[in-house]
């Protein structure tokens, strides 16, 4: 009896103690204001890609534009969200977009 309640006690202790824990959430792609920085007009895809990397968002519709996107979300907190948007015009880079 006295076992069946100290087990049941432990579990719901247990069971507590994981609610309290959130995470921090990243997704999608990482970068810095420096990477931003060496883009340049005039660059190719292939030379985009060198320095940022993959995008994570791809569009096959619109396959002149890159959009580079990255999502934080601390244990307690909210949401904060960067986004870049690459434009290319016959496979140059015409324009880059923060926001």
């Amino acid at each position: 009896m006295i076992r069946n309640l100290i087990f049941i006690l432990c579990a719901c202790l247990l069971l507590v103690g994981c609610a309290v824990y959130r995470p921090d959430i990243q997704q999608g792609n990482i970068y810095t204001p420096r990477m931003i920085n060496r883009l340049h007009r005039g660059m190719t895809p292939f030379e985009v890609k060198h320095i940022m990397g993959n995008p994570v968002l791809e569009n096959t519709f619109a396959d002149q534009r890159m959009n580079y996107v990255y999502t934080f979300k601390p244990g307690k907190g909210k949401m904060t969200q960067k986004r870049v948007t690459l434009t290319f015009k016959r496979n140059r880079l015409v324009a880059i977009q923060k926001g």
